[in-house]
């Protein structure tokens, strides 16, 4: 039992060692063909799009490998047979959100004087005077407050709350986030 998986553990450091040169001999754009690299039982498989050029490069380097090797190019799906069970020892990484809004995070830290605290927070949140309620941005944008000093709104709606801080000179950070449902 300890043989059949240190043997195991030697195929598959000897696979991730030629996937890092493989990748090292590769263009930008060949290594985008490729979708990811497998180790399926002792054999390395590059599942690439079908592209006989690739794949001729690809047999090249493996020869300059130290080390021989039992590897394929193709695409995943026209293999034949299915595979039990594979190792990925690459795979390209692509975020691609079903559906979301893009959202601006702004923070700040405490502002003194308390009066300038006061009027963000009244042009930020809205206020009430002799009961009437003045919305502020938070309501006309649907913003939302994450925490003390930290805000959430969309990013079509970011610039007109970044300037009421830059009006009123207060220090403030921004981020870019992806919100997903």
């Amino acid at each position: 039992m300890a043989n059949a998986q240190n043997s195991q553990n030697k195929k598959l450091a000897s696979a991730l060692n030629f996937v890092s040169f493989l990748l090292l001999n590769l263009t930008e754009k060949e290594r985008e063909e490729i979708k990811q690299i497998l180790l399926l039982d002792a054999k390395i498989f590059v599942d690439a799009l079908d592209n006989k050029e690739l794949a001729d490069k690809i047999s090249a380097i493996a020869k300059q490998f130290a080390y021989p090797l039992d590897f394929s190019v193709g695409t995943l799906e026209a293999q034949k047979k299915p595979q039990a069970s594979a190792f990925i020892l690459y795979s390209r990484f692509q975020l691609q959100p079903k559906a979301g809004v893009p959202k601006t995070l702004i923070s700040w830290e405490v502002i003194k004087p308390d009066s300038k605290r006061v009027l963000l927070n009244k042009r930020l949140f809205g206020y009430t005077q002799f009961g009437k309620f003045y919305p502020g941005l938070m309501q006309r944008y649907s913003a939302v407050k994450l925490g003390k000093g930290c805000i959430s709104v969309s990013s079509q709606f970011a610039p007109a709350v970044i300037a009421v801080f830059k009006q009123m000179k207060i220090p403030f950070e921004t981020k870019e986030v992806f919100e997903v449902a």
